[in-house]
């Protein structure tokens, strides 16, 4: 049995073969890659053969369910929760397989990759927004930009057992946007054993580059919130929990940000109403 099952969902993004090189790069080589693959080009394909990718081809199904059918295919004892838009840094499993040997979930600290206005944008704000948490209140508040994507791998197949349980099948199917809120939610119900790992940035992650990608990425966002307003139980569907503590260096970085913010919000706003229609 391999450490690390690191599980992946891919929709064919054009990042995919850089972060699977980036895998392959670590010091730590206990590890498997696993992965729902919703993309029909042959290219993704060849690149998921290519590096030994165990996967299963899911077609374009929603995110909570992808990361079910990753996790069922995992054999590892930890489970890593990726994207195939995230790098790992070369010492990742090495630094935090000491910390996944002591609690039940770990959330890491990412750092942003990307140039120009937008993507500039969404790194001071996710900076600022990091520093200003509150690390106490993470699992009270389970704030979007601060949330475990490293679980022991029992606990995670607990996780998915027990929301096949609570949300119905349709439903489960439909979800997107707030699928780590709802894992993470889930888990903390099961478990306190929990520890946010900030001393680097050890993923980081491809911001969106221009105005068309964002108003895309926020406007499904906005489209999934109407599904997670059905789910009571869950913080996922409560807009609260991504709100900010007020202080003066988070009022600076929304000023500083506004022009990130206002396509954010405007784009998610235009998904909540087209979602309600």
């Amino acid at each position: 049995m391999v450490d690390f099952s690191i599980e992946i969902i891919t929709r064919g993004e054009k990042s995919l073969k850089d972060s699977l090189e980036s895998i392959m790069r670590q010091s730590y080589d206990s590890f498997e890659i696993v992965c729902a693959n919703s993309s029909s080009e042959p290219a993704i394909l060849k690149i998921l053969e290519d590096y030994s990718v165990r996967h299963v081809e899911v077609g374009k199904i929603k995110h909570l369910r992808g990361r079910e059918v990753s996790h069922s295919l995992s054999k590892g004892r930890y489970s890593l929760v990726m994207d195939s838009t995230r790098l790992l840094e070369h010492n990742a499993l090495d630094i935090l397989k000491q910390y996944i040997e002591s609690f039940d979930m770990v959330a890491i600290r990412e750092g942003s990759i990307g140039s120009g206005f937008w993507a500039t944008q969404a790194k001071i704000y996710k900076d600022i927004s990091e520093r200003n948490t509150e690390p106490d209140r993470i699992k009270e508040r389970i704030p979007s930009y601060i949330l475990p994507r490293l679980y022991k791998n029992n606990l995670l197949s607990k996780v998915f057992s027990s929301l096949r349980q609570k949300i119905p099948d349709r439903m489960f199917n439909s979800i997107g946007y707030g699928e780590h809120h709802i894992i993470f939610q889930e888990a903390i119900s099961m478990t306190d054993s929990f520890f946010y790992y900030k001393n680097d940035e050890l993923i980081k992650h491809y911001e969106d580059d221009s105005i068309m990608s964002i108003y895309r990425k926020y406007r499904t966002y906005g489209k999934d919130q109407t599904i997670l307003k059905a789910i009571p139980l869950y913080n996922a569907s409560r807009l609260g929990s991504h709100m900010r503590k007020i202080s003066m260096n988070q009022f600076i970085g929304n000023m500083l940000c506004s022009p990130l913010i206002s396509v954010r919000s405007i784009s998610f706003l235009i998904g909540m109403l087209s979602g309600r229609s």
